[in-house]
């Protein structure tokens, strides 16, 4: 059986969002609401995403950040020293989903000696529990090449307390990316396979575009042509995005205040039998955007929000009777 097509969109589609959605972020400067409010541009991670590229961890210093999301996420994260990480996050759902919370509890241990960096992790919900790492190299600069693998083991079922019966899911993942003070270029493989449906997934991305650091502007354009490939029982499926396009600036209006924006837009072509291509494609388009602002100060800590465009256009619910969140997410971090 393939896969339906929007269920390989929704992965695809978070591909240039996800590490700014749903990836806790621990680090100085990277926050979640920051990310978020820049869409999740590869250009900005070089402000240390440590959960991609745990060779990152020694840049996040010693800080406790603390996230919500207006989905009633609530994620928060300390670092233990210089070298060492660890991070341990439980959802909170402003609403359940047949009895049983939305999100799942996940614990995180990383360290590096300055070249390259491991984590372990770990994430259970009810009736999925999951354990896995990563490793990279590559020393935490504003511009230079980074390196990493990672994987995760599924087990499905293990958990429900109904029997002994437990499929498994596999995945893993490549990464490679390299940053100059002018682009960012890089690739990422990615492969999953699923015991309960006996699919496999396998494909990548490759990223490459513009960047602009000036002054108190930074600003990056970049595009992500990617291929995944299902391949079922019975047929196989395809998702080309061609390509998908990230557009990202911040600028620091002064010591410590910034503002920042980003917009994001995939065009995807989803072919539900590749054995009849021409006959079974579906094209969709996905569009974001959000804006954001950050608050900063030396030695004490930062506040970073990410806001929906639509709430400036909606208004208050009390108002406008639409209800459209104000905030994406709000981040708050303290040094210490």
């Amino acid at each position: 059986m393939s896969l339906p097509s929007s269920s390989i969109r929704v992965s695809i589609v978070g591909l240039g969002v996800a590490v700014a959605l749903s990836t806790p972020i621990l680090s100085a400067h990277a926050t979640p609401a920051r990310l978020q409010a820049l869409q999740g541009n590869t250009a900005f991670i070089d402000d240390s995403e440590v959960l991609i590229y745990p060779s990152y961890i020694e840049s996040v210093g010693s800080n406790f950040t603390l996230s919500y999301n207006n989905a009633g996420g609530a994620d928060a994260g300390f670092s233990l020293s210089d070298n060492q990480l660890l991070w341990v996050s439980r959802g909170v759902p402003s609403s359940l989903a047949g009895g049983q919370g939305t999100s799942p509890w996940q614990v995180v241990y990383g360290v590096d000696d300055g070249d390259s960096g491991k984590l372990f992790r770990s994430s259970w919900q009810q009736g999925v529990f999951s354990v896995g790492g990563a490793w990279s190299r590559g020393d935490f600069t504003r511009n230079g090449d980074s390196f990493a693998v990672s994987g995760d083991v599924r087990a499905l079922g293990a958990l429900d307390g109904e029997g002994p019966d437990t499929e498994f899911g596999v995945d893993g993942e490549l990464r490679s990316r390299s940053l100059s003070s002018a682009s960012v270029k890089g690739w990422t493989g990615r492969i999953s396979h699923d015991t309960t449906s006996e699919q496999s997934v396998v494909g990548g991305f490759y990223t490459i575009g513009p960047r602009v650091q000036g002054g108190a502007l930074r600003a990056a354009l970049t595009v992500e042509p990617g291929l995944f490939v299902n391949k079922g029982t019975k047929d196989t499926s395809l998702l080309l995005q061609l390509p998908g396009l990230t557009m990202s600036s911040e600028v620091e209006v002064t010591e410590w205040m910034a503002v920042r924006a980003g917009a994001q837009s995939r065009w995807l072509l989803a072919v539900a039998d590749a054995s009849e291509f021409t006959k079974t494609d579906a094209w969709s388009t996905v569009q974001s955007a959000a804006l954001g602002m950050g608050f900063k100060k030396a030695d004490v800590g930062r506040l970073d929000v990410s806001m929906d465009p639509m709430w400036l256009v909606n208004g208050p619910h009390v108002l406008s009777g639409v209800g459209t969140p104000m905030f994406f997410q709000v981040s708050a971090q303290a040094v210490y």
